[in-house]
């Protein structure tokens, strides 16, 4: 049962990932975000973990023929302290913010977010609530789409795959990667990744949880928008 339902979640994921990219306009955006561990030893016996929240983001850029395509970029947030660095919703508001201040989400009016439904970091109120307010502060629509926390449906997936072959890569050479500036400094000392950008951070802004949304039963919803004009928030079961 669990096999047939992974099968159809995956395939109503990829329908709807078509369906946006079919209307996508080049002032929108998708984002598909989800969380990568990178293992390192800590001292005798102590093993530790550097965090790292990846977010891939899909839209149209010019290419040089003068032509518009969408493409994935993709943006590792990094960071290896264990008291800020946790799964959680506060390093996903962090993260969104960050991609704010980067300049990323510059000129986008609409956006369209791709996550599992991990009540930890994604569907829970703290992050509806978050969402909320940073819809109507940045002007910009959201949809968010959360579908059922199964591994390997997300562009992140692969990423995550590939950061992590270099990470062990690394490993086997000696590298000290205790840190998550050290894992930055050694994946720019060997060229980086295509279209990737990590940043490094010594600890996660973890700020006071937003309130301002009344709902309940949350779990039970898949499809969350944000409206950036009037600030309402509105969900429903259905993908």
């Amino acid at each position: 049962l669990s096999v047939l339902l992974h099968k159809k979640i995956k395939e109503l994921q990829r329908a709807r990932k078509g369906e946006v990219r079919d209307i996508l306009k080049r002032n929108e955006a998708i984002l598909h975000k989800d969380f990568v561990g990178y293992e390192y030893e800590a001292g005798k016996c102590k093993t530790k973990f550097i965090n790292d929240l990846v977010v891939g983001v899909e839209q149209y850029y010019m290419q040089e023929d003068g032509t518009w395509k969408i493409e994935m970029r993709f943006h590792d947030l990094m960071c290896s302290d264990p008291k800020s660095a946790k799964n959680d919703s506060g390093f996903v508001q962090f993260a969104i913010r960050q991609l704010r201040e980067q300049g990323v989400l510059e000129g986008i009016s609409k956006i369209y977010v791709f996550s599992d439904n991990a009540g930890k970091h994604f569907k829970n109120k703290s992050t509806v609530c978050f969402m909320k307010v940073f819809a109507c502060e940045s002007n910009i629509d959201i949809e968010w789409i959360m579908y059922a926390a199964n591994h390997g449906m997300s562009p992140c997936d692969g990423h995550g795959g590939v950061m992590s072959q270099k990470h062990e890569k690394y490993k086997k050479a000696g590298k000290k990667l205790g840190t998550a500036q050290r894992m930055k400094d050694a994946f720019d000392a060997t060229g980086g990744i295509k279209d990737t950008t990590i940043t490094a951070f010594n600890h996660i802004d973890r700020r006071d949880t937003i309130t301002g949304v009344k709902i309940t039963n949350i779990q039970r919803y898949h499809y969350f928008s944000f409206d950036s004009k009037t600030g309402v928030v509105s969900c429903r079961e259905a993908y």
